[in-house]
Parts: C-alpha cells; structure tokens; sequence
C-alpha cells in the first residue's frame, strides 16, 4: 500500500549514488542521460503521491465532506458519505439518521465545526475515526441557548463499499465530558 513518496525518493537518492559512482570509475562509459534515472525516479514519487489516493485519504475525505455536510446543511453531500447499511441504536438506519438530519437541516444549526485529536486506523475494507468535535452553533440556533459550544467525542466506523469508504456508525462517547456511551448515542 502506497502512503507517501519517501520510499521512491531514499531510492533515487541510492540510484544517484549507484550512478555517480558508476560515472566516476568508468569515466569512459559516462554519459549525461544517465543522470536521468535517478531524476526519472525522484519525479515518478510525486507523480505517484498526486495520482494515488491511499485509503487513509479517502477516509480522511470522507470525514471531511461529512464536516462539511453537517455545517452547510447538506443533506445530498451527507447522503453520499453514510452507507446505506448505516446502524446505530438511537437513529437505528440509514433512513433514521437522514430523517433526524433533515429536521436539523431545516433552521440554523451549526456554524462552525472543529475537529481535534483525529486518528485514522484501518485495514482493507473497514475503518474508524476517533476525534473529539467542538460544535460551535449558529447564534440563531435553538441549541445556542443551551450553549454556544458543545464538545462531542466519538468514533466513526467506515466500510469500503464499492471501491470507496463510508459511514456504517457513529457511537457518541461523551458530550462536555459527560458519558453518554449508555444512553445509545
């Protein structure tokens, strides 16, 4: 699995060395397209880091269009991120997560959401993400009475479906410090 161009690089930086050494006891063999390899090798880690998207990334994506969804109110960007086998014990499926969103959706909710302390594991086709989320609401939220930042701490579990990761569940750990982990969240 492909994560970053450095194995490519160490390896043009040891095909460089092979080559000037090379140049250097056989100067009657030297010839400037040789310094090509090296060169070829050094460009092909970046062209490869741009071209490949490892799955750290598409989670990473996933997490942030989901961000992204919840702030702007998008409820088709959120659609595209949770499975369509989505459990949880409190929304229960897909439909029940959607339609509790939808009912969010539909005043201000929030205006700022801040995610701190991510970490990433997973294997071939299952994931998770842990993060601590300071949900800042919008002042014309009906929650802002109740405070104007509430800080969230979960998991989300993430199934490759199809070639791409998503949302299979969400389990809520505490809300300001509080264990909500019994009540189903």
């Amino acid at each position: 699995m492909y994560e970053s161009p450095w194995i490519l690089i160490i390896v043009s930086a040891a095909v460089f060395v092979a080559v000037s050494l090379f140049r250097m006891f056989m100067p009657e063999k030297k010839a400037w397209h040789q310094l090509l390899i090296p060169v070829v090798i050094f460009a092909s880690a970046f062209i490869v880091d741009l071209s490949v998207e490892t799955d750290r990334e598409a989670i990473s994506s996933v997490i942030s269009d989901t961000k992204e969804a919840v702030v702007t109110r998008d409820i088709e960007l959120l659609k595209s991120v949770v499975s369509k086998d989505y459990r949880d014990p409190r929304n229960g499926t897909y439909n029940g997560l959607i339609s509790v969103f939808e009912r969010f959706f539909k005043s201000p909710f929030l205006r700022d959401l801040d995610l701190r302390g991510v970490e990433i594991t997973h294997g071939k086709s299952k994931g998770s993400v842990s993060a601590a989320a300071f949900c800042k609401f919008d002042p014309q939220s009906e929650y802002s009475s109740y405070a104007g930042v509430v800080i969230v701490e979960g998991k989300a579990n993430l199934e490759k479906q199809g070639g791409q990761w998503k949302i299979v569940n969400v389990d809520i750990d505490t809300v300001n410090n509080q264990d909500v982990s019994n009540l189903g969240f």
